[in-house]
This record gives C-alpha cells, sequence and structure tokens, in this order.
C-alpha cells in the first residue's frame, strides 16, 4: 500500500512473520542506512536492486527462506560493514567482488549448502 512505502526511512525493521519476497522496489529507499529482516519466512532472491542502497551499513536476511545467488550488486553498496544472509536456501557462487568491498568487516553466509566458493578479502580467505 501507499502507506508503507516510505523512501525517507533510515531503518528498517522487520522481525517475525513477514512472508513473501523482498521486492525490487527495495532499491528506492535511498537514504535507508539499516535493514533489518532477519528471522523471517521471506523466499525469493535477493533483489539485485539492493546495490543502489549506498548508505546502508547493516543487512540482516538471515533466517530466512531466500534463493538463488548473491547478487554480485552488493559490491555498489560502498558503506555495507555488516552483511548477514546465513541459514537461507542460497545457492551458486559467492561473488568475488565482495572482496573488493572496502568497509565490510562482517559477512555471513553459513548454513546455505549450495553455497559454493570462498571470498578473498585482502590478506586472509573467507569461505562460506
Amino acid at each position: 500500500s501507499a502507506k508503507s512505502y516510505c523512501p525517507e526511512e533510515e531503518t528498517i525493521l522487520c522481525r517475525r512473520e513477514v512472508r513473501g519476497k523482498i521486492p525490487p522496489l527495495i532499491g528506492s529507499f535511498t537514504k535507508l542506512r539499516q535493514l533489518y529482516l532477519e528471522d523471517n519466512f521471506l523466499t525469493g532472491a535477493i533483489p539485485s536492486e539492493i546495490g543502489k542502497l549506498s548508505l546502508v551499513h547493516s543487512v540482516y536476511l538471515y533466517r530466512n527462506k531466500l534463493s538463488g545467488s548473491v547478487p554480485s550488486e552488493i559490491a555498489l553498496m560502498s558503506s555495507l560493514s555488516d552483511f548477514r544472509v546465513n541459514e537461507n536456501r542460497l545457492s551458486g557462487r559467492l561473488p568475488s567482488e565482495i572482496g573488493l568491498m572496502t568497509n565490510l568487516l562482517e559477512f555471513t553466509a553459513v548454513k546455505n549448502p549450495l553455497l559454493t566458493g570462498g571470498i578473498r578479502f585482502n590478506s586472509f580467505n573467507v569461505s562460506h
């Protein structure tokens, strides 16, 4: 609904019982700084439009039912320091572009059995 579309918000916090897909519209929330959607029943892919969220520093999508690959566009999120997608149904290779993110301090993708690969961050290697 029009009421729930608030692109001026800085934080989206929805825990427990949220169902459905993350809409591509998420990319229009250009003032967003935090996206907390963990512990829900979200399905489908992480939309590539998430890469438009250049001010976001925290994305928590863990413990959902998300599928598909981790979009390489998250590397466009220049402020991102914490990205957690563990305990989903993600698949494919982790995008190598993630290793180029200079502000990323935490990246968690464990318990996604179909997710493969590792990411090279500076001088150490992090795998899923």
